[in-house]
């Protein structure tokens, strides 16, 4: 085929071609059959949906050079693209298609044009505006047209193909999708269907109608929403989502495939990826109209949205399906364009903005969060006016908030605003009993965060017999210093979800984190090592080591190693750890009033075990101090119930009373005393230890 060689010849001599012409022409065809053709030259092949989100392409293309050609990129944040590039630039050998390009659009790709590489890229456009190296597809010429229909016709004859040739003008999707009506269509002989087509003044809408005319009620019905999903790539698992029939959905998908308005376009029989040409979804939308079109897309989110699943294991499976992200972006852009039901829209927000947060793509989900604040302070939302589903969801929504503000922001009082408010809500809902039970997790974890046990545990109760108790009673008993029931319980909920998910799943992140602090309070260092080592793996490559995440892992490491003896190590990673979260907290202390961070005082806690091992007492001192303003800022009148608060009273006294520093005992031994009695362990321990250096508290 003179398109393919030139292609080659292209990319030969110039590295880089594009592929352009109208929507359907077959462009994406053209550099499937070269890229399979030629898949023995190269060691990776990327396609690159510029229908999407480039940043996000780029973030699955970093994680498949990481996985299967040993990169070392960092899969998150918005340098990816400029990472992955750096990468290429040094390696050959490597294919790059820019495909979905559509008319006006080629701006998204001109940083990729002058780019100085040693690889292959490929554009693929409707418009060849500023692209280099252009292979312009055009039509089907006569004979190329009549040896597409010869192929496809079951029964030909000269006079078909004749007429199929010159009626469709050479466009080879609306000769195949003719060809497979006259062949599939029972009653729709050659003759009716000519006189047909000679009245048309719309040949693709006249071969779609009659192709419809022979689908099922939820055929027709699949068909239409397809139309307004990402028509680039959907995925079988993701039809079943939005189908009105999940029994029929196979036969509904032979039906829609057999007439060529959908392709198969993956090798996979168990959950087929599909794509429909724009062309094709456009006029479906137009023949639709507007009103019809809004109808469709609020049935299609109201499925999609009830196919959702509740439990959090089953969401994380459910969110990393095939092409499942991408399509809840694509629909809600169409939101936009066919405005739909205030609560069909907050479904598809609240999805999108736990997905944004899972990529650690901060700015978009704060995008969501400003959305839905700013109808909320004009009073859009009115629990009165809903029916018990739209309360479910405005109830869920306020819960996603409260959860982005504890876990990002560190603002408990807001994140608490926003929980006690799901809460009221939840009153007058009835069933939802899993995500009621998400909200109880979330109240007894922010009490727990601010050490209001009594709180938590009111909260606790309620959450018996649910997934989260493991969790949250884990956190409970490392507070109160019973690390044995706190590592027990951290144990057991990871082995239930190892069931469902991979060991090297993000989702795994703080259960893992809590689980090396756990272990490195029980003395067993390895152990602790080995965890903290497996969560850096996890993250090393997914985002940049300023991240808050590193900051924790860290700080753990870093203990571990002084147990295991490795000091200068554990110094590396715990002047990492503090960097990392005193930059954040005064990067929010600029935004907001927050509450300092824990992980912060842990770190500090740490900084002075390690000066005490090294005989430097003032220095530790110093960092316990700092600790100790953290915790009595962050704890209040709650402080003398926590047992990690008592073991750096321990540790500050030990420190104050080898550098004879009496003053600084009495600044942690007193409060150890009066918070948690001269019976304590830990004031046993601090008595007996300043005892040998001569240092009395009451003197």
């Amino acid at each position: 085929m003179r398109q393919l060689h030139q292609l080659k010849e292209n990319l030969r001599k110039f590295k880089q071609a594009s592929i352009v012409g109208t929507s359907g022409i077959g462009k994406t065809q053209l550099i499937r059959t070269f890229a399979y053709e030629n898949r023995s030259n190269y060691k990776v092949i990327w396609f690159v949906d510029c229908n999407l989100n480039l940043n996000q392409e780029f973030i699955k293309l970093a994680k498949e050079l990481n996985k299967n050609n040993g990169a070392n990129i960092k899969e998150g944040g918005n340098l990816v693209k400029e990472k992955v590039l750096e990468y290429l630039q040094k390696k050959d050998n490597w294919l790059l298609i820019f495909d979905n390009l559509k008319i006006g659009e080629n701006k998204k790709v001109q940083d990729f044009i002058n780019w100085e590489h040693n690889g292959h890229v490929i554009f693929a456009s409707q418009d060849k505006e500023n692209l280099p190296y252009s292979i312009e597809l055009t039509k089907f010429n006569r004979n190329d047209s009549i040896i597409l229909a010869n192929n496809i016709l079951e029964s030909s004859s000269s006079e078909q193909e004749e007429f199929l040739a010159k009626s469709f003008n050479g466009y080879p999707i609306l000769i195949v999708q003719a060809a497979q009506l006259l062949n599939q269509v029972p009653g729709l002989n050659f003759k009716t269907y000519k006189k047909q087509v000679l009245r048309s003044s719309n040949k693709l809408k006249l071969n779609i109608a009659l192709a419809i005319s022979e689908f099922t009620p939820t055929a027709v019905n699949l068909l239409y929403k397809m139309a307004l999903i990402n028509n680039q790539a959907f995925s079988k698992d993701f039809l079943s989502y939005i189908t009105d029939n999940k029994t029929s959905l196979e036969d509904d998908i032979f039906q829609i495939s057999k007439f060529a308005l959908i392709s198969n376009i993956s090798s996979s029989e168990q959950n087929s990826i599909f794509e429909m040409h724009d062309i094709i979804a456009q006029t479906i939308i137009d023949m639709n109209g507007r009103k019809k079109s809004q109808d469709v897309l609020e049935k299609l989110i109201s499925n999609l949205l009830k196919s959702v699943p509740r439990s959090v294991t089953d969401f994380h499976v459910f969110r990393s399906g095939k092409t499942i992200f991408e399509n809840f972006k694509v629909i809600s852009r169409y939101t936009e364009e066919y405005p739909i039901s205030l609560f069909g829209t907050m479904g598809l927000s609240l999805y999108l903005m736990t997905q944004y947060n899972n990529y650690s793509d901060y700015e978009a989900a704060e995008e969501l969060v400003k959305w839905f604040n700013e109808r909320e302070d004009i009073n859009k939302f009115n629990p009165s006016l809903m029916n018990n589903d739209e309360r479910a969801r405005y109830a869920d929504f306020l819960q996603s908030l409260a959860r982005h503000y504890r876990n990002r922001h560190f603002d408990f009082d807001k994140s608490m605003k926003y929980a006690m408010k799901a809460k009221e809500v939840y009153k007058n809902v009835e069933g939802y009993e899993s995500i009621k039970a998400d909200l109880f997790y979330q109240l007894a974890s922010n009490e727990i965060k601010v050490g209001n046990m009594k709180s938590a545990e009111q909260y606790i109760v309620k959450l018996k017999n649910t997934p989260f108790i493991n969790n949250v009673e884990s956190m409970l008993f490392f507070l109160k210093g019973d690390y044995e029931s706190a590592l027990n319980r951290m144990s057991l909920l990871i082995k239930i979800r190892l069931g469902k998910i991979k060991a090297d799943d993000l989702v795994l992140t703080s259960n893992y984190l809590l689980r090396a602090k756990i272990l490195n309070f029980l003395g067993r260092y390895q152990e602790a090592y080995d965890q903290a080592k497996q969560i850096y793996n996890m993250h090393k490559f997914k985002k940049k080591e300023d991240h808050l995440i590193f900051g924790r892992i860290f700080a753990e490491l870093a203990r571990s190693e002084l147990g295991l003896g490795k000091i200068a190590d554990a110094l590396e990673h715990i002047k990492k750890s503090i960097s990392i979260l005193k930059n954040m907290q005064q990067e929010k202390a600029q935004k907001a009033r927050f509450l300092e961070s824990a992980y912060l005082a842990r770190s500090y806690v740490v900084q002075g075990e390690i000066f005490m091992k090294q005989n430097c007492f003032k220095d530790a001192i110093e960092f316990y101090r700092a600790a100790q303003k953290i915790y009595f800022y962050l704890y209040k009148n709650n402080m003398a119930h926590i047992e990690h608060v008592s073991y750096l009273h321990l540790q500050g006294a030990k420190a104050a009373c080898r550098a004879g520093d009496l003053y600084h005992y009495k600044t942690f031994g007193e409060p150890q005393v009066r918070g948690f009695g001269q019976e304590h362990p830990n004031t046993i321990a601090m008595f007996k230890y300043c005892g040998n250096y001569n240092m009395n508290l009451w003197q």
